[in-house]
């Protein structure tokens, strides 16, 4: 039997690097802002999509394809935005709509 990862050192620093740096940063935001990932699920944007859920931001998916935004995330996404982040019309839907869910 393998022990417990929880206990790992490294792992230990990692939680106490997300309860001292990430969560403040997350609780001091109006709104989750993400680029859906692909590929295999990223560790890092899993925890923080987490946190946004659990704290209660509003969740702003950018994609670039419809197909890249899981369904459960399209669910509960205040705004899925699709497009190319390169263009500038779309990088101001963007902004628009994160000036849209500030408060």
């Amino acid at each position: 039997m393998t022990e417990d990862p929880w206990g790992d050192p490294r792992t230990q620093k990692w939680m106490k690097h997300v309860r001292e740096t990430v969560i403040p940063m997350v609780e001091g935001s109006n709104a989750f802002a993400c680029i859906a990932p692909q590929g295999e699920p990223d560790v890092k944007f899993c925890v923080e999509l987490g946190l946004g859920i659990m704290l209660d931001k509003p969740i702003i998916v950018i994609a670039r394809a419809r197909r890249d935004v899981p369904s459960k995330l399209w669910m509960i996404a205040e705004a899925v935005l699709i497009g190319d982040i390169g263009d500038p019309a779309f990088q101001e839907r963007i902004a628009t709509t994160l000036k849209g869910v500030a408060k």
